[in-house]
């Protein structure tokens, strides 16, 4: 084998810039199993040191160190009697990475049965086994027709199985009727149309974030297509779906909005979960979008469409963890919508589903969160002064929290002192970001300031305090950015009571 090999030396070894190796590192334990039995299969490969070596690499897997995969450490062990010779050894590396090459594409294929079949029916035709072709077209359709994911790929599926059955028709010759030809031609526009509305929704998605014009050609066609034949297409789910997705996005109009919310409810079933969850995030965003503008009534869509995802298990990763948050943000939103009874089973019913990294971070604040929304403060008290959170956003929110607390419990004494050191925390952290730096400290500022016009009260004279807090009012009021803006309000208007009295 003339193979050119170049190999990066690093710290003697190349475990950090060999292809192999890095890919190897990703695979799991039932990957490499597979993929050593791949590579000693005579028909895959037939050198004898090739297999030495995929059998050394699945000894140590997945230990890919400096100890073990060492350019020496892997020579001697192939070739204990020779000096070492860096080209020998590169030569079997590259071998090998090609047929980890050939493993990744068998892997990613062998899930793909119609199109197995399909060119298991090109063979049989090409031999003119046509009564065996016959039978296998059979089984294949019976399989299509037990098939309830209807995407894109479906109707690509049928189309393969069109194109074979038309040619199967022209190489026999026959002089009779054959339709082939036709469903052919539907499944290829239903392909067409699918494939073409779903990229038209990620294009529109992604232009806004990127700011990139993307082309459209014959977009407008097709859109003009659905619209004067949608009964018709109503039949055909990937079709319907992301027509009325487009529509949502593009139109931003309540009606549009529950239009694909109908569609997408009634055929979420026909896809599969990755694309489900696709679908939801587009309904999730145009949610958020409309909650951002002030619309309050999309917190309760928004918080239904995940309660829905949630049942349906798309919220899960590939490991079946939920993550954290997920987790918080459900709770967030059925505090808002009190939902509370709800909330509290969901805390306690999903805290196992969370990853033990943040299981004890994550269950804790939002049990504490769930208390302050009850009045219970003891309970958020002693639930947050035991945890201390690494993670910023998790640390700002319970700063935050625990200072509202504090104000509620009229522990003032521990809410200045909170106060001084969040404000350090807020200046000293580079990693928390401008605006939400800011929006912390006007929360920070205004809270401390009432509780001092709080307890000044009985101390001070009456007009000092009531200047106060007019002051206070009218910096609240013009002032941008405040976080907890209107817990804030709801305070100043209990501080306005008990000044009138």
């Amino acid at each position: 084998m003339n193979v050119k090999f170049f190999i990066k030396i690093e710290f003697g070894f190349f475990v950090y810039s060999n292809q192999l190796i890095s890919v190897l590192k990703t695979f799991s334990r039932k990957e490499m199993t597979r993929f050593h039995a791949f590579v000693q299969s005579p028909y895959f490969n037939k050198h004898d040191e090739v297999r030495q070596l995929a059998g050394y690499l699945n000894q140590v897997f997945p230990k890919f160190n400096e100890k073990n995969c060492g350019r020496e450490t892997i020579f001697q062990y192939l070739y204990p009697q020779q000096k070492h010779d860096q080209s020998q050894l590169a030569v079997l590396f590259t071998y090998l990475l090609r047929l980890l090459e050939q493993f990744l594409i068998w892997e990613n294929f062998k899930g793909d049965t119609t199109t197995h079949q399909v060119l298991l029916l090109s063979a049989l035709r090409e031999r003119k086994l046509y009564r065996y072709y016959d039978k296998k077209m059979g089984k294949l359709e019976a399989q299509l027709a037990k098939t309830s994911i209807k995407d894109s790929n479906y109707y690509h599926h049928y189309f393969l199985k069109a194109s074979e059955a038309d040619q199967y028709y022209n190489q026999r010759a026959r002089h009779e009727t054959d339709h082939s030809i036709q469903r052919k031609q539907d499944y290829l526009d239903n392909y067409y149309l699918s494939l073409k509305l779903r990229d038209a929704c990620e294009m529109q998605v992604r232009s806004r974030i990127l700011r990139v014009d993307y082309q459209t050609d014959l977009l407008e066609t097709v859109l003009a297509q659905v619209q004067s034949n949608v009964p018709h297409y109503e039949q055909f789910p990937s079709i319907i779906v992301y027509y009325r997705i487009y529509r949502m996005i593009t139109s931003a109009n309540d009606a549009a909005f529950s239009a694909a919310q109908k569609e997408v409810q009634t055929h979420i079933a026909c896809f599969g979960p990755e694309e489900q969850r696709n679908l939801y995030n587009y309904l999730q965003n145009y949610c958020i979008e409309r909650i951002n503008q002030g619309q309050r009534q999309y917190l309760r869509i928004s918080f239904d469409l995940s309660r829905e995802q949630l049942q349906k298990k798309l919220l899960f990763d590939e490991k079946g963890y939920l993550s954290q948050w997920y987790y918080k943000n459900m709770v967030t939103a059925g505090i808002r919508l009190k939902e509370m009874e709800w909330i509290r089973q969901f805390i306690d019913d999903y805290k196992e589903r969370l990853h033990p990294e943040v299981v004890e971070n994550a269950y804790t604040f939002n049990l504490a969160s769930y208390y302050y929304s009850v009045n219970e403060l003891e309970n958020v008290l002693e639930l947050l002064v035991r945890v201390e959170y690494s993670d910023i956003r998790y640390s700002l929110a319970a700063k935050s929290l625990l200072l509202r607390t504090y104000y509620d419990l009229e522990e003032y004494e521990p809410l200045l002192s909170l106060s001084r050191s969040f404000v350090q925390y807020l200046q000293r952290n580079q990693l928390i970001k401008q605006e939400r730096r800011q929006g912390m400290t006007h929360l920070v500022r205004f809270t401390q300031r009432a509780c001092l016009i709080k307890t000044d009260l009985g101390f001070v004279a009456r007009t000092k305090s009531q200047s106060e807090f007019e002051r206070l009012r009218s910096d609240l009021a013009s002032t941008d950015n405040v976080i907890y803006r209107d817990w804030l309000h709801n305070k100043l208007q209990e501080l306005e009571r008990l000044l009138q009295k």
